[in-house]
């Protein structure tokens, strides 16, 4: 028996798949599983025997063969050139439809399957995900993968052709960072403390659609504030750096406040972010008198007492300061606690007074330490209680029986003898014991002052010194001036000193005294 080896071989364009070759038994070889790999048309497979010559081989069959039904699917270009996150692909894939032998399928209708594309977990399929085969090639267009850059992904290509899914993979795909869709204060500005850099600078990034940092932008990004009362200082544009503006001075001035919002501006593309931030008080500036004093009667506590504010330097109230304010008064004695300290950046005065002539104006001032005083604008002090009386004039020229050249003028005064221009009580006039005393002894005050003049006020008796009261009963005041009563007008002689011992020729051993008297 023969074991000779056969051998079948296909024609140009033609490829077999299976054992070509087969030992003889019997003189007969038999072949199993023997296919058509590749190729279409007329197909002769010719069978030859080892040591036979070439001209002894046989045709063995001649066949035309057609394209056959799908078997797997290959990638023929693979999704390529720049991959952004979000865009297509500018290499797009083509897949095609195999047959066993590794050709496309041209003809049924796994020519023209639809084939789709997935991409693993965490990216999403962007453009048209399905292509229709022609000729057993789908070619896609538009495609693209949306995601983080961070990670790989794995595009599935799929056909279902008589209920079997028939699939290839392209593996290991890296994206890039997509076209600018947001920017987002990622370090948002924190400790915000008046005309203070902020504590925490904001960083500010250029963003795809997915959260990337787009890399690529060099663009200005502007920060800025809209709120009335307040400003944004410090370099308020930067410029992106690989996708990302950081800014390093930053600092908002003017009026505390909560929620104030700060804008951040890109300028290509023209994407804006904003974040919100509340503003606290800067450092001690000056004092300021936050409600002004007000009833400024001698010796008595002001009827508005003054309170002084601690203040930064857009006139916010430094709540944390107990800054010690010290009050003083400019020509007047000012009483009560002058002294205190702020509590939570406010000083209120409870119990200031002052006492001194109410001629001339005051000027109330408060310091601090390392701050500029401060003053009230000038007021002028009014005259307080009724104290006493003063003879302000004193009676002159007191002549018996005659009118006082200068007639008395009694004013009623405070405990600083400033006189109390509110008073107008009737004042009386009276003598002590001797003399009596003429004219009218009564006059009504007018602001605060009894003028005498015109009453006619004399004394008539005998010379000495005496004491004039003048009283205010309804005061129960009263005060006491010492006067002295001269002779008045001649008006007769009187022998005081009669002449005695008259001797004829002697001089009298007493001799007469006459004086010369007045009218008393």
């Amino acid at each position: 028996a023969s074991t000779t080896n056969v051998a079948i071989a296909p024609n140009s364009g033609f490829t077999l798949g299976g054992t070509a070759t087969v030992a003889s038994s019997g003189g007969v070889a038999t072949f199993t599983g023997l296919n058509v790999a590749s190729g279409t048309g007329t197909l002769t497979l010719t069978a030859s025997v080892s040591g036979v010559a070439a001209a002894q081989n046989v045709q063995a069959a001649s066949i035309t063969v057609t394209y056959g039904d799908p078997d797997h699917l290959t990638i023929k270009t693979s999704a390529g050139g720049t991959m952004a996150a979000g865009k297509a692909f500018t290499v797009q894939p083509v897949v095609e439809i195999s047959t066993v032998g590794n050709t496309a399928v041209t003809t049924g209708a796994g020519a023209t399957a639809v084939m789709t594309a997935t991409v693993s977990a965490g990216g999403t399929i962007i453009g048209t995900g399905t292509a229709t085969a022609v000729n057993g090639v789908a070619t896609f267009s538009g495609l693209g993968i949306g995601g983080l850059v961070s990670g790989s992904y794995t595009l599935t290509f799929k056909i279902t052709f008589n209920g079997t899914d028939y699939t290839t993979t392209q593996t290991g795909i890296t994206i890039t960072p997509g076209d600018a869709a947001s920017i987002s204060a990622t370090t948002p500005a924190t400790g915000a403390v008046n005309r203070v850099a902020f504590t925490t600078q904001p960083i500010v990034k250029v963003l795809d659609a997915y959260g990337n940092v787009v890399t690529g932008n060099t663009s200005n990004v502007v920060a800025s504030v809209a709120a009335s009362g307040i400003a944004l200082a410090g370099t308020t544009t930067k410029q992106a750096a690989l996708g990302v503006a950081t800014f390093t001075d930053l600092q908002l001035n003017g009026r505390v406040g909560t929620g104030y919002t700060i804008t951040y501006t890109l300028a290509s593309p023209s994407l804006t972010t904003t974040q919100t931030i509340d503003l606290t008080f800067g450092a001690v500036h000056h004092i300021t008198e936050s409600t002004l004093a007000a009833g400024f009667v001698n010796r008595a506590n002001f009827t508005i007492q003054p309170v002084i504010t601690v203040q930064d330097q857009d006139n916010n109230t430094v709540t944390t300061s107990n800054l010690q304010i010290t009050a003083t008064i400019s020509n007047a004695t000012l009483t009560g606690t002058t002294v205190i300290n702020a509590s939570s950046g406010i000083a209120t005065f409870t119990d200031l007074s002052k006492y001194g002539s109410v001629t001339g104006t005051k000027v109330l001032s408060f310091a601090a330490s390392g701050v500029t005083t401060i003053t009230q604008t000038a007021f002028t002090l009014l005259p307080g209680a009724v104290h006493h009386l003063a003879v302000t004039t004193a009676p002159v020229g007191i002549v018996n029986t005659v009118a006082f050249t200068t007639q008395p003028v009694v004013t009623v005064q405070d405990q600083d003898n400033n006189t109390v221009t509110s008073a107008t009580p009737d004042v009386v006039a009276t003598v002590s014991t001797g003399p009596n005393l003429g004219g009218t002894s009564t006059a009504t005050a007018a602001s605060g002052v009894a003028d005498f003049a015109g009453k006619g006020l004399k004394l008539t008796g005998l010379v000495g010194t005496y004491t004039l009261t003048f009283t205010a009963a309804s005061l129960s005041l009263s005060v006491d001036q010492s006067v002295t009563l001269t002779y008045g007008a001649v008006h007769h002689i009187a022998l005081t000193t009669a002449a005695a011992g008259a001797v004829n020729g002697t001089l009298f051993t007493t001799q007469p005294v006459v004086k010369v008297q007045d009218i008393s």
